[in-house]
């Protein structure tokens, strides 16, 4: 199962951020990335083991993330747009959310102005993510992880998925 959006060793929080980031620097330019900052605020680990064809499905880490926008100008960057940016991630890229019973985000704005009346905004987004845990079997004993016998590493792995299907009748 590779992820696609994911991959090896990138979480959700990772990903959504790379793309906060970009959003920051394409309106505010360099100093952009500077005003913002995400961290993990707490979590929880389930067991949840499922082979998987070529590896297995060991646990699932739900957790929640903070991405943290200071002083954004709303004259160089609306706020709306960071909030629009969030939810069009989640529909594209996290598809489990409903089947994983997750809340939707939560947002706290402060608006206000400085001394020279430009209207800024601080802007906290808190997102729970549920994300598996995946464990491939390493070759001879090279695995960090020591599981019913066998070694194994955290990276991700790929499902044989069929492409087409032909209904064979045994009756005349």
């Amino acid at each position: 199962m590779i992820d696609p959006v994911i991959g090896a060793n990138a979480t959700y929080m990772s990903e959504l951020a790379k793309h906060y980031k970009a959003i920051l620097q394409k309106k505010m330019g360099s100093t952009g990335k500077d005003l913002f900052d995400c961290v993990i605020t707490g979590g929880v680990l389930y067991s949840s083991f499922k082979v998987m064809g070529e590896g297995i499905i060991v646990a699932r880490f739900n957790y929640q993330a903070a991405f943290i926008f200071e002083r954004l100008p709303e004259n160089l960057i609306d706020p709306r747009v960071i909030m629009a940016t969030t939810t069009c991630w989640l529909l594209e890229n996290d598809m489990d959310r409903k089947q994983q019973n997750l809340a939707s985000p939560k947002m706290d704005v402060e608006a206000y102005s400085n001394d020279d009346s430009t209207s800024l905004s601080d802007l906290e987004i808190t997102i729970e993510f549920s994300e598996p845990i995946l464990m491939k079997q390493a070759q001879g004993d090279n695995g960090d992880i020591s599981y019913q016998g066998k070694t194994w590493n955290i990276e991700p792995y790929v499902i044989h998925t069929a492409e087409s299907t032909r209904v064979l009748s045994g009756a005349s």
